[in-house]
Parts: structure tokens; C-alpha cells; sequence
């Protein structure tokens, strides 16, 4: 999972922390209604849009994994706009795409960054969009 390459062990550890205190049976989820304060006990605030699509997609639970994919996916969205500093194309380069993800906690390899952007498949123009962004580190493995 991407969230391995991203985050360190630590940081794995505490947001299993803190998603434990919503899983209040222990039974690996907790109900999406604590969805909001769970994200927001990690630093990151889902908009009414973000939840009502939770609820939806997760059928009434989040697990761990989601858990942390919503995270990761918060992180990477943080990220891009950091990187798009011109702000007017939404759009990164393949340079700013490699300077992206050496901003990220865990350090990652030059060698896996010239992957990632190799497979992320970048339409015709080189650039790279938020969403193909998001989608580029959550599929990376």
C-alpha cells in the first residue's frame, strides 16, 4: 500500500492510535458517523460533501485501510496545491510531480519517484492534474 512507502511506522502506529479510539468495539472499523472527528483527530477536515460521499461508499463502516487511504489521499491533495505555485493550470510538470513527493514525510528514492511518473501515464501535454496526482500516489505500490 502506498501508505507504507509514505509514512513511517510511527505515524502508521499513530493514526492506528487514533482510529482505535473510534473503534470502540475492536472489531477493525468504526461506524462513519465518527468519520468527521476521527479526521479531524489526525488533522484533517472533511467537508459535508467528503462525509455524505463516506457514508455512501462505505456502507456504514470505516476500516483501518480506508482509514488511512482518506488520510493519504488529504495529504496528497495538501501537497499538489503546495506544488502549484503559479495556481492558474492546476496542472504540475514532471519536475514539480518528482519535487511533490520528496516533500512528503517519508522519503522516497529518486529511483521510485522516476517510476511513479513513468507510470503515472501523463496525458500528451506532460502535465499532471490533481486528481491524476491522487490518483498516481494511491495506486503506487
Amino acid at each position: 500500500m502506498a501508505a507504507n512507502l509514505l509514512f513511517s511506522e510511527d505515524q502508521i502506529k499513530e493514526y492506528k492510535t487514533k482510529f482505535d479510539a473510534f473503534d470502540r468495539n475492536n472489531d477493525g472499523n468504526f461506524p462513519t458517523m465518527f468519520l468527521g472527528n476521527a479526521m479531524k483527530s489526525v488533522g484533517h477536515v472533511l467537508t459535508a460533501a467528503e462525509l455524505e460521499n463516506s457514508r455512501r461508499v462505505r456502507k456504514g463502516t470505516t476500516t483501518f485501510p480506508q482509514f488511512l487511504a482518506m488520510i493519504l489521499d488529504k495529504k496528497c491533495r495538501k501537497v499538489f496545491k503546495a506544488m502549484d505555485k503559479d495556481d492558474k493550470d492546476k496542472l504540475l510538470s514532471a519536475d514539480e510531480v518528482r519535487q511533490a513527493m520528496l516533500s512528503f514525510d517519508r522519503q522516497i528514492t529518486e529511483d521510485k519517484i522516476k517510476e511513479m511518473i513513468e507510470k503515472a501515464d501523463f496525458p500528451n501535454d506532460g502535465k499532471c492534474s490533481l486528481e491524476e496526482f491522487v490518483k498516481m500516489v494511491m495506486n503506487f505500490c
